[in-house]
Protein backbone atom coordinates (compact mmCIF):
# COMPACT_ATOMS: atom_id res chain seq x y z
CA UNK A 1 0.00 0.00 0.00
CA UNK A 2 1.71 3.14 -0.85
CA UNK A 3 1.35 5.83 1.29
CA UNK A 4 2.88 8.94 -0.15
CA UNK A 5 -0.50 10.66 -1.91
CA UNK A 6 -1.79 10.42 1.47
CA UNK A 7 -1.57 12.25 4.25
CA UNK A 8 -0.45 11.39 7.56
CA UNK A 9 -0.62 12.42 10.99
CA UNK A 10 1.43 11.17 13.66
CA UNK A 11 1.17 13.36 16.91
CA UNK A 12 3.48 12.25 19.75
CA UNK A 13 3.18 8.32 19.72
CA UNK A 14 -0.43 8.81 18.40
CA UNK A 15 -1.29 7.70 14.90
CA UNK A 16 -4.76 8.55 13.33
CA UNK A 17 -4.87 7.01 9.54
CA UNK A 18 -7.53 5.61 8.08
CA UNK A 19 -8.27 1.91 8.54
CA UNK A 20 -8.58 -0.26 5.54
CA UNK A 21 -8.74 -3.34 6.63
CA UNK A 22 -7.99 -5.69 10.02
CA UNK A 23 -4.47 -5.28 8.96
CA UNK A 24 -2.63 -2.54 8.01
CA UNK A 25 0.27 -1.65 6.03
CA UNK A 26 2.71 1.54 5.88
CA UNK A 27 5.10 2.19 3.51
CA UNK A 28 8.02 3.36 5.01
CA UNK A 29 11.91 2.71 4.29
CA UNK A 30 11.05 -0.80 5.91
CA UNK A 31 7.47 -2.42 5.77
CA UNK A 32 5.45 -2.27 9.13
CA UNK A 33 2.43 -4.41 9.72
CA UNK A 34 0.21 -3.33 12.44
CA UNK A 35 -3.55 -5.02 14.30
CA UNK A 36 -6.49 -2.79 14.78
CA UNK A 37 -9.35 -4.42 17.23
CA UNK A 38 -12.63 -2.01 18.88
CA UNK A 39 -12.15 -1.40 22.28
CA UNK A 40 -14.47 0.26 24.77
CA UNK A 41 -14.00 3.67 26.81
CA UNK A 42 -15.01 3.53 30.43
CA UNK A 43 -14.22 6.95 32.19
CA UNK A 44 -14.80 6.30 36.13
CA UNK A 45 -16.56 3.46 35.06
CA UNK A 46 -18.99 4.39 32.87
CA UNK A 47 -18.89 3.60 29.27
CA UNK A 48 -18.15 7.00 27.40
CA UNK A 49 -17.43 5.50 23.93
CA UNK A 50 -16.18 2.90 21.37
CA UNK A 51 -13.81 2.88 18.44
CA UNK A 52 -10.60 1.20 16.97
CA UNK A 53 -7.15 0.98 18.30
CA UNK A 54 -4.15 0.32 16.62
CA UNK A 55 -1.29 -2.36 18.12
CA UNK A 56 1.87 -2.26 17.13
CA UNK A 57 4.16 -4.26 19.24
CA UNK A 58 3.65 -3.92 22.60
CA UNK A 59 1.87 -0.41 22.39
CA UNK A 60 -1.77 0.31 21.54
CA UNK A 61 -2.11 3.94 19.78
CA UNK A 62 -5.39 5.46 20.17
CA UNK A 63 -7.10 8.14 18.50
CA UNK A 64 -5.88 11.38 20.04
CA UNK A 65 -9.20 13.15 19.98
CA UNK A 66 -10.68 10.12 22.19
CA UNK A 67 -7.81 10.43 24.80
CA UNK A 68 -7.34 14.00 24.84
CA UNK A 69 -9.80 14.98 27.84
CA UNK A 70 -8.27 12.26 29.88
CA UNK A 71 -4.56 12.96 29.29
CA UNK A 72 -3.70 13.06 32.93
CA UNK A 73 -5.78 10.38 34.22
CA UNK A 74 -4.19 6.73 34.81
CA UNK A 75 -5.42 4.31 31.95
CA UNK A 76 -6.03 1.00 32.93
CA UNK A 77 -6.38 -1.73 29.87
CA UNK A 78 -7.43 -5.22 29.55
CA UNK A 79 -7.42 -6.03 25.99
CA UNK A 80 -10.92 -5.51 24.79
CA UNK A 81 -11.78 -2.23 27.25
CA UNK A 82 -10.39 0.57 28.35
CA UNK A 83 -10.70 2.20 31.93
CA UNK A 84 -9.51 5.39 32.79
CA UNK A 85 -9.81 6.60 36.06
CA UNK A 86 -9.54 9.98 37.59
CA UNK A 87 -6.80 11.10 40.00
CA UNK A 88 -9.17 13.13 42.05
CA UNK A 89 -12.39 11.56 43.91
CA UNK A 90 -14.91 12.14 45.85
CA UNK A 91 -13.99 11.38 49.28
CA UNK A 92 -17.22 9.48 51.39
CA UNK A 93 -16.87 11.14 54.95
CA UNK A 94 -18.14 13.19 57.49
CA UNK A 95 -16.80 16.37 58.48
CA UNK A 96 -17.74 17.70 62.12
CA UNK A 97 -16.40 21.28 62.86
CA UNK A 98 -16.85 22.31 66.25
CA UNK A 99 -18.93 19.39 67.11
CA UNK A 100 -21.43 19.94 64.44
CA UNK A 101 -21.67 17.92 61.50
CA UNK A 102 -21.45 19.87 57.81
CA UNK A 103 -23.30 18.73 54.84
CA UNK A 104 -21.09 16.06 52.47
CA UNK A 105 -22.22 18.45 49.28
CA UNK A 106 -21.23 22.63 48.70
CA UNK A 107 -22.87 24.57 46.29
CA UNK A 108 -20.36 26.81 44.52
CA UNK A 109 -23.06 28.88 43.64
CA UNK A 110 -24.08 27.12 40.33
CA UNK A 111 -23.65 23.25 41.45
CA UNK A 112 -23.61 21.19 44.55
CA UNK A 113 -19.83 19.94 44.50
CA UNK A 114 -18.22 17.20 47.20
CA UNK A 115 -17.34 19.17 50.15
CA UNK A 116 -14.30 16.43 50.23
CA UNK A 117 -12.20 14.93 47.58
CA UNK A 118 -9.16 12.78 47.78
CA UNK A 119 -6.38 13.51 45.76
CA UNK A 120 -3.06 11.32 46.19
CA UNK A 121 -3.76 10.25 49.34
CA UNK A 122 -4.42 13.83 50.71
CA UNK A 123 -8.09 15.24 51.53
CA UNK A 124 -9.30 18.94 49.66
CA UNK A 125 -11.99 20.64 50.60
CA UNK A 126 -13.33 24.02 49.02
CA UNK A 127 -11.52 27.05 50.74
CA UNK A 128 -14.93 28.82 50.44
CA UNK A 129 -16.14 25.73 52.25
CA UNK A 130 -14.43 26.31 54.69
CA UNK A 131 -14.34 29.97 55.29
CA UNK A 132 -18.12 30.10 55.51
CA UNK A 133 -17.99 27.48 58.04
CA UNK A 134 -15.71 29.68 60.55
CA UNK A 135 -18.25 32.47 59.84
CA UNK A 136 -15.18 34.25 58.18
CA UNK A 137 -15.15 36.29 54.86
CA UNK A 138 -12.54 35.12 51.69
CA UNK A 139 -10.67 37.29 49.24
CA UNK A 140 -7.88 35.88 46.99
CA UNK A 141 -5.43 38.56 45.47
CA UNK A 142 -4.24 37.18 42.09
CA UNK A 143 -1.47 39.57 41.64
CA UNK A 144 -0.22 38.34 44.99
CA UNK A 145 -1.40 34.53 44.48
CA UNK A 146 -3.04 34.87 48.19
CA UNK A 147 -6.07 33.82 49.68
CA UNK A 148 -7.03 35.87 52.53
CA UNK A 149 -9.69 34.23 55.63
CA UNK A 150 -10.91 36.74 57.52
CA UNK A 151 -9.32 39.89 58.59
CA UNK A 152 -6.68 41.55 55.71
CA UNK A 153 -3.43 42.51 57.23
CA UNK A 154 -2.25 46.20 56.59
CA UNK A 155 0.88 46.43 54.63
CA UNK A 156 2.79 43.88 53.36
CA UNK A 157 5.10 41.01 55.06
CA UNK A 158 8.56 42.78 54.82
CA UNK A 159 10.14 38.95 54.40
CA UNK A 160 8.06 38.84 51.04
CA UNK A 161 9.31 42.31 49.50
CA UNK A 162 12.76 43.20 51.39
CA UNK A 163 16.18 41.22 51.56
CA UNK A 164 19.13 42.22 52.90
CA UNK A 165 21.61 44.30 50.49
CA UNK A 166 24.73 43.43 53.19
CA UNK A 167 25.34 40.94 55.80
CA UNK A 168 28.48 41.38 57.99
CA UNK A 169 29.34 37.99 60.12
CA UNK A 170 26.24 36.50 59.99
CA UNK A 171 23.59 34.55 57.65
CA UNK A 172 19.95 35.35 57.12
CA UNK A 173 17.35 32.65 56.12
CA UNK A 174 14.00 34.26 54.70
CA UNK A 175 10.72 32.93 55.42
CA UNK A 176 11.97 29.26 56.60
CA UNK A 177 13.11 28.02 60.32
CA UNK A 178 11.23 30.28 62.59
CA UNK A 179 9.94 29.18 65.50
CA UNK A 180 9.30 31.48 69.00
CA UNK A 181 7.91 29.98 71.75
CA UNK A 182 7.18 26.68 70.63
CA UNK A 183 5.06 28.15 67.60
CA UNK A 184 5.66 28.15 64.05
CA UNK A 185 5.67 31.34 62.06
CA UNK A 186 5.76 31.19 58.16
CA UNK A 187 7.06 34.86 57.48
CA UNK A 188 10.13 36.41 58.78
CA UNK A 189 13.98 36.63 59.08
CA UNK A 190 16.32 34.12 60.72
CA UNK A 191 19.25 35.62 62.06
CA UNK A 192 22.62 33.78 62.45
CA UNK A 193 25.27 35.54 64.01
CA UNK A 194 29.00 34.79 63.72
CA UNK A 195 31.22 35.25 66.53
CA UNK A 196 30.31 38.27 68.76
CA UNK A 197 28.30 40.48 66.48
CA UNK A 198 26.67 40.48 63.00
CA UNK A 199 25.04 43.28 61.07
CA UNK A 200 22.02 43.12 58.65
CA UNK A 201 21.33 45.82 55.96
CA UNK A 202 17.93 46.82 54.12
CA UNK A 203 17.30 49.34 51.76
CA UNK A 204 13.87 50.54 52.76
CA UNK A 205 13.86 53.88 50.28
CA UNK A 206 12.01 56.33 52.36
CA UNK A 207 8.71 54.19 50.69
CA UNK A 208 7.25 53.39 54.39
CA UNK A 209 6.30 54.35 57.79
CA UNK A 210 5.71 51.40 60.23
CA UNK A 211 7.28 48.31 60.90
CA UNK A 212 5.67 45.46 63.46
CA UNK A 213 6.10 42.04 63.92
CA UNK A 214 7.83 39.65 66.80
CA UNK A 215 11.38 39.34 67.78
CA UNK A 216 12.75 36.39 69.91
CA UNK A 217 15.30 33.29 70.22
CA UNK A 218 14.48 30.57 67.70
CA UNK A 219 13.29 27.52 69.46
CA UNK A 220 15.13 25.24 66.31
CA UNK A 221 18.27 26.33 67.04
CA UNK A 222 19.81 23.29 69.84
CA UNK A 223 22.19 25.69 71.68
CA UNK A 224 21.19 29.50 71.41
CA UNK A 225 22.98 32.41 73.45
CA UNK A 226 21.85 35.58 74.95
CA UNK A 227 22.17 38.90 72.57
CA UNK A 228 21.14 42.27 71.97
CA UNK A 229 19.27 43.43 68.85
CA UNK A 230 19.68 47.21 68.45
CA UNK A 231 17.22 48.59 64.98
CA UNK A 232 18.92 51.92 63.50
CA UNK A 233 17.07 53.81 61.15
CA UNK A 234 19.87 55.92 59.18
CA UNK A 235 22.24 55.55 61.76
CA UNK A 236 19.36 56.50 64.75
CA UNK A 237 18.55 53.76 67.06
CA UNK A 238 15.11 52.78 66.86
CA UNK A 239 14.81 50.00 69.40
CA UNK A 240 16.70 47.94 71.40
CA UNK A 241 15.84 44.47 72.74
CA UNK A 242 17.36 42.05 74.59
CA UNK A 243 17.11 38.25 73.88
CA UNK A 244 17.22 35.40 75.63
CA UNK A 245 16.52 31.43 75.00
CA UNK A 246 13.63 31.23 77.54
CA UNK A 247 11.66 34.30 77.26
CA UNK A 248 8.77 35.07 75.42
CA UNK A 249 8.98 36.81 72.13
CA UNK A 250 8.65 40.42 72.28
CA UNK A 251 6.90 42.80 69.89
CA UNK A 252 8.10 45.53 67.85
CA UNK A 253 6.34 48.41 67.38
CA UNK A 254 8.23 51.00 64.97
CA UNK A 255 7.95 54.30 62.85
CA UNK A 256 10.24 54.23 60.25
CA UNK A 257 8.93 57.31 58.08
CA UNK A 258 11.01 58.46 55.65
CA UNK A 259 14.02 55.60 56.51
CA UNK A 260 15.93 54.76 53.96
CA UNK A 261 18.17 52.57 55.28
CA UNK A 262 17.36 49.98 57.86
CA UNK A 263 19.96 48.04 60.17
CA UNK A 264 19.70 45.03 62.31
CA UNK A 265 22.68 44.54 64.43
CA UNK A 266 22.88 41.52 66.75
CA UNK A 267 25.46 41.50 69.49
CA UNK A 268 26.31 38.11 71.60
CA UNK A 269 26.97 38.01 75.16
CA UNK A 270 29.68 35.58 74.59
CA UNK A 271 32.09 33.82 71.86
CA UNK A 272 29.01 31.68 70.89
CA UNK A 273 26.70 32.22 68.37
CA UNK A 274 23.01 33.03 68.51
CA UNK A 275 19.91 32.67 66.42
CA UNK A 276 17.60 35.31 66.09
CA UNK A 277 13.81 35.40 64.65
CA UNK A 278 11.84 38.32 63.52
CA UNK A 279 8.63 36.87 62.70
CA UNK A 280 4.99 38.74 60.62
CA UNK A 281 7.13 41.94 60.08
CA UNK A 282 4.62 43.57 58.67
CA UNK A 283 5.76 46.89 56.48
CA UNK A 284 3.47 49.62 55.75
Amino acid sequence: MNFKSKTKYIIIGFICGLILSSTVVFAAPAKITAVFSSVKLYYENTLKSSFSIIKYGNENYVPWSKVAPYLKESVIFNGTDMKIKSPVSQFNAKLVIDGTERPSAYNDGINNIPSLILYQNNVYTPINYIANNMDKTIQYKSQEKTFYVGKIPEGQYMSDILKPFNVQDGKCYINEDLKLAGKDYFKGYHLFTFYNSSVFSFNLEGKYSDLSGLIGACNYAKYNNDATVEIYGDDNLLAKYEITPDNLPQNINLNVTGVLKLTIKVRNKDVYSSYIDLCDLIIK
